[in-house]
């Protein structure tokens, strides 16, 4: 699997169609979100976006649906409307 770098702080791949986002940022940032909530999904995506983490999906192909695997957390990938 190739590994790509977004940034310094995260490290964003895909393996066996799985796409993984991990590295000191994503953690803090991971620290900050309840998954159960809407607003902080929201925060999350607008900081992923801010990050370059969700430019970096998108080169890799990430399609509604996929799972995302930020830190320990695995989601599921859909496009919100920002």
């Amino acid at each position: 699997s190739t590994q790509s770098r977004s940034s310094a702080a995260s490290d964003v791949y895909k393996r066996q169609g799985i796409f993984y986002v991990t590295g000191r940022a994503v953690q803090r940032l991971m620290g900050r979100v309840n998954i159960e909530d809407n607003e902080s999904m929201y925060y999350l995506q607008k900081c992923l976006k801010n990050m370059g983490i969700e430019a970096k999906l998108k080169e890799m192909g990430v399609c509604e649906g996929d799972t995302v695997i930020l830190d320990d957390w695995e989601l599921e990938w859909y496009e919100w409307d920002i």
